[in-house]
């Protein structure tokens, strides 16, 4: 799959178009990639940005946001946001 692509981009363009498909198969994807602490952090980031609005997800996004290795990813992505 295009996901599984190493060029970063190509997994962001990938995921957009998934993140825009209306189906359950489209969550149980985007929520895989969020959690995957091999995919850069720009792909987790904006799978993680694409379910903050689906209250289905919302455990799993505060799940998330209190992993010491998720917030480690946050802050690398901030201070690379920085750059």
């Amino acid at each position: 799959s295009l996901l599984d692509q190493s060029d970063e981009t190509l997994q962001l363009e990938a995921l957009r178009t998934i993140a825009a498909t209306p189906t359950a198969e489209r969550r149980r994807v985007v929520a895989t990639v969020a959690t995957d602490l091999r995919r850069p952090l720009g792909v987790r980031a904006e799978a993680i940005a694409s379910l903050a609005g689906d209250v289905a997800f919302k455990d799993a996004l505060i799940s998330l946001a209190l992993d010491e290795r998720a917030r480690e990813s946050a802050r690398a992505l901030i201070a690379q946001s920085k750059r």
